[in-house]
């Protein structure tokens, strides 16, 4: 479930900068917010990825100009040097998680506001606050539908910082199971001084039980760093 959950990682350019009043048209402001947002990480960045589960922290460095089945690189697991086999069954599992989002015509935050669902919720200095309705075609997404979900606009930028979902009470998803907690919390932030805005976060958790007999309890915490623009 998790794989299925952090291809959401997004990136985002700034827009113009300065005006810090809200717009009357809250849904507009969010619109263009989300607008911005663009998946196409696999072509215009190189980048480091951490990767944490299960104790077992992973890191590897993708870089859309190496040739195609070997972009992404295993650098280290759990602060060591990996071994032959361990590289190339990196590359090959990253390189399928690829492959299967890049035939997933929903991988857009757009997909997962519900259309006039977008309500303010409250502003400080820095940013605007709403909350949406979260929903996705994929059947594997039902359950966001049962949580509360937000969006963190930052005034100077009007950029998306943070996207939060979790449940607030147990969910039931399908006859005998129920998720006690779930979890996805994704953050956004300039690669750069007045750059565009890229991943650094996401964490996801999935807790719960099935039939009463099987328990099961997912996190997986994605960190982003050394991201270089390749585009020529």
């Amino acid at each position: 479930m998790i794989r299925l959950l952090v291809f959401f990682m997004l990136f985002a350019s700034v827009g113009a900068r300065g005006d810090t009043t809200l717009p009357d048209d809250h849904a507009a402001l969010v619109d263009d917010a989300i607008a911005a947002l663009d998946s196409d990480l696999a072509r215009k960045w190189s980048y480091v990825e951490s990767a944490t589960a299960n104790e077992r922290t992973t890191v590897g460095q993708f870089d859309p100009r190496r040739p195609d089945g070997d972009q992404w690189l295993l650098l280290t697991i759990n602060g060591q040097a990996p071994t032959d086999a361990e590289i190339n069954t990196y590359r090959e599992s990253k390189q399928k998680d690829n492959d299967e989002s890049s035939t997933d015509d929903g991988n857009d935050i757009r997909s997962l506001v519900a259309r006039g669902s977008v309500e303010f919720v409250e502003e400080t200095d820095d940013y605007w606050l709403f909350s949406f309705i979260p929903t996705d075609e994929d059947e594997d997404m039902k359950i966001l539908k049962h949580v509360d979900a937000s969006l963190r606009i930052v005034k100077d930028g009007r950029y998306i910082d943070l996207i939060d979902m979790h449940n607030s009470k147990p969910i039931k998803p399908a006859f005998g199971v129920k998720i006690m907690e779930f979890l996805m919390r994704l953050s956004f932030a300039p690669a750069s001084l007045d750059g565009p805005v890229v991943p650094q976060t996401v964490d996801v958790r999935v807790r719960g039980r099935a039939f009463l007999l099987a328990s099961f309890d997912e996190a997986e915490s994605l960190a982003y760093s050394d991201y270089e623009y390749v585009v020529d």
